[in-house]
């Protein structure tokens, strides 16, 4: 299990925890928050409405989409997917790498023939080892370090076939971004807030790009950004044992080695509200605390799903209490009328004692 957190393109902060549940802060007009009940996730990618979450399965779980229908576009199809090592949800679709290297993606359902579309039209790569989901365009990350990219290429966001020597990739909105094996950065695309502007970078492990700026994670935990800073969203210099980071919209979130996280930017929506945040204990002892805290809250899913089936069974005994007791008050009742001589069904009367006919209704007497 690697540390994981990411940054929505709409004001949401995702961070995954060591016993595999999820919490989410900031804006939820499409549901894309509502993950407090996934389970055995080991991997979270938040999109521009939607976040997704792999399973330990290699399945892969999506929010139920509760926002406009006109901005659905099948980006949380993905309930079919199996075999997943990695996913990455970009503005209305989602990518998923698969065991084999091959990649899947959901099918752009609002216009199939759209040219927005194409940044789904990954069926024919192979040999991929990781992948990245922008707003229009994906790339993946090839085992010879080489890199693919399809769909919207304005501002040359997928020129990319010449770049080698590449161990990690980010793909933001118009623009991607690589890392070299040599801790290097490389970036093509949209410049006009110098978030291209990596070359000078050194000893880079990570990067994420954002809206309009990239942020870069160093070996020695201290991390570099540049591009747009109008809300304070590059304001990461002081930021130490970082292992793991995410630029959204206009915020930008740290991971810490010890399991909190930190975040500058723009919280209009609360989407920095994450200083309370222990996503684990220790990133060197994750994987033994992942199956620690795992098999703990297998415990008390267990525990909470025995109340419930107590509590089921208690209201279902009550239940039936309730109706034994209704059947046997009607039961008396009929049993009153009938030695009172009211007929049951109007309520009318017998007249006279051997009367077999009701004088209101007309019915036979038939007990």
């Amino acid at each position: 299990m690697q540390p994981c957190i990411s940054t929505g393109l709409y004001h949401t902060t995702v961070g995954l925890k060591s016993d595999g549940t999820v919490v989410a802060v900031g804006k939820n007009m499409y549901g894309q928050c509502e993950v407090s009940e996934w389970r055995d996730i080991v991997a979270v990618s938040a999109g521009i409405c939607h976040t997704v979450g792999l399973k330990s399965d290699g399945t892969v779980v999506a929010t139920k989409y509760t926002g406009n229908p006109e901005h659905y576009a099948g980006q949380c199809e993905v309930s079919g997917w199996h075999d997943i090592v990695s996913v990455s949800a970009g503005e209305y679709y989602t990518v998923g790498l698969k065991s084999d290297g091959t990649v899947v993606a959901t099918k752009y359902t609002r216009d199939p023939t759209s040219y927005y579309a194409s940044q789904c039209d990954v069926s024919e790569w192979r040999d991929i080892v990781a992948v990245s989901a922008g707003i229009y365009h994906t790339v993946g990350l090839k085992s010879d370090g080489t890199v693919v990219a399809v769909g919207k290429n304005m501002y040359g966001q997928c020129k990319v076939s010449e770049w080698r020597d590449i161990v990690a990739i980010s793909a933001g909105e118009y623009r991607t971004v690589g890392v070299k094996s040599d801790g290097t950065v490389v970036a093509v695309g949209y410049n006009k807030y110098s978030q291209c502007n990596v070359s000078e970078w050194r000893d880079i492990v990570a990067v994420s790009a954002g809206i309009c700026h990239t942020v870069g994670l160093k070996s020695d935990g201290t991390v570099v950004a540049v591009g747009n800073n109008n809300y304070g969203q590059c304001e990461v210099s002081e930021w130490r044992d970082i292992v793991a980071v995410s630029a959204g919209v206009y915020h930008t979130v740290g991971l810490k080695s010890d399991g909190t996280v930190v975040a500058v930017g723009n919280n209009e929506s609360g989407q920095c509200d994450v200083s309370g945040w222990k996503l684990f204990k220790n990133v060197k002892n994750l994987d033994e605390e992942r199956k620690t805290e795992t098999a703990q809250r297998k415990i008390q899913d267990r525990r909470e799903e025995q109340r419930r089936l107590e509590e089921q069974r208690r209201q279902e005994e009550q239940r039936k209490q309730e109706e034994q007791r209704k059947q046997e008050e009607q039961r008396r009742l009929k049993k009153r009328r009938c030695e009172q001589g009211v007929c049951l069904h109007c309520g009318g009367s017998f007249k006279g004692v051997f009367t077999k006919k009701c004088a209101h209704c007309g019915r036979m007497k038939n007990y």
